[in-house]
């Protein structure tokens, strides 16, 4: 069983340094020799933790385009950071797609309920939270969106992303939400195990509820200065890294603008808007770091032959799954057309009808699948979706 790792899902501290000119020329990560571009619309959410559980730091990237989520394994150290490629993220027998596509895949790998164990959560583009949690045998179940008390679901604002933490030092996890509509608090008055949400609640920063539309935060909370108090990071659509500091106590945050972390986006440089942002020590020398993810400039995207030859073999598979399904449809519709009588002979005919339909949905879960595959490979028209990392100075 993979274990929470603290520095990542609970406090992190660093050294007391906060402005832009602390940090090296900031470079883009890389796999197989290759920047790491999420390509399509961009908007790149990067993550940093050990996703499976051989105590090496791996990095995880959503994409917004498919709502897919790439897992980089680091082949590296824990100072020497190396990844070869990447495969996609799955929940059970799904594809670990969040819905609707065309919202990105922001994840948080922390342990959501309290069982020893890392999870997954992310928002997406209708204000869920989506939660994907680790079963006893290491794999992820599917998806559910996390529902209020009375079972409605959670909704927290257009293009939600959550970011799970003890805000108010209870012992349980709380949310603190970006959202295109502002950040907002939603305290956990359940238990450490069972998350039972409040109303959300706007942040406050300088006494001034955080409601400003259309900064898109992403929020990220490390003890960035150690004072041994949490404080929020959030990138925002212009690319730009802010760090509100907490200047009241562990029980009750009362946050300050600080100096912004990393400048807005310039036309002039590589690097785009819409920052995503992960706090962590990326070279384990006892300084926080940012790992950033953006939506950059277009560019005319041309397919490799390996790409073409991929596309073609997901287009194959999914003329073949349309014809399997449309057989086995036929089959179902005679079959219904012709139900037996008798208790024991239509109790055999219901299970072999169940199985059927059970079989049909998982060929309209693999024809789902092929066509997202389909889709992620384009040419055309496209926008980089880069991983950036920012370390601090000596």
């Amino acid at each position: 069983m993979i274990r929470s790792v603290l520095t990542l899902t609970a406090f992190l501290t660093a050294l007391p340094i906060v402005a832009a000119s602390d940090f090296k020329e900031p470079v883009q990560l890389m796999s197989s020799g290759q920047p790491i571009d999420v390509e399509h619309e961009g908007h790149a959410a990067p993550f940093v933790g050990d996703y499976d559980g051989d105590g090496r730091d791996d990095l995880l990237v959503g994409e917004s385009f498919t709502g897919r989520l790439r897992i980089y394994r680091n082949v590296g150290t824990g100072v020497d950071h190396r990844f070869d490629g990447f495969t996609l993220f799955l929940d059970g027998d799904k594809d670990g797609c969040i819905s609707p596509p065309r919202g990105t895949f922001r994840p948080q790998l922390v342990d959501f309920d309290g069982d020893g164990d890392t999870d997954i959560i992310t928002g997406n583009r209708y204000g869920d939270v989506i939660l994907f949690e680790r079963s006893d045998s290491d794999r992820f179940l599917a998806g559910r969106t996390l529902t209020k008390p009375d079972g409605a679901r959670l909704r927290l604002g257009d293009t939600t992303i959550p970011f799970a933490f003890d805000w108010d030092a209870d012992g349980d996890l709380d949310l603190v939400v970006g959202s295109n509509e502002g950040l907002f608090l939603v305290r956990n008055e359940g238990s450490r195990s069972s998350f039972v949400p409040t109303e959300r609640e706007p942040m406050e920063v300088d006494a001034v509820p955080q409601t400003t539309r259309n900064l898109s935060y992403c929020p990220t909370v490390a003890d960035w200065d150690a004072d041994g108090l949490p404080d929020l990071l959030c990138g925002t659509r212009d690319g730009s890294v802010i760090c509100f500091r907490n200047t009241g106590t562990r029980e009750s945050p009362n946050l300050t603008r600080a100096d912004d972390l990393v400048p807005a986006a310039t036309k002039d440089e590589e690097r785009g808007g819409m920052a995503r942002i992960c706090v962590t020590d990326w070279n384990s020398n006892g300084r926080l770091d940012l790992v950033l993810g953006d939506s950059g400039a277009e560019f005319e995207k041309q397919l490799t032959d390996e790409e073409l030859a991929e596309r073609e073999a997901a287009l194959m598979k999914q003329s073949d799954l349309l014809t399997e399904w449309t057989l086995l449809f036929r089959k179902y519709r005679e079959a219904a057309a012709n139900r037996v009588s008798g208790p024991d002979r239509s109790a055999l005919w219901n299970a072999r009808m169940r199985d059927v339909r059970t079989t049909m949905q998982h060929i309209n879960h693999s024809r789902e699948v092929a066509r997202r595959q389909v889709e992620s490979i384009t040419a055309g028209k496209q926008t980089h979706g880069r991983v950036w990392l920012f370390l601090r100075k000596p």
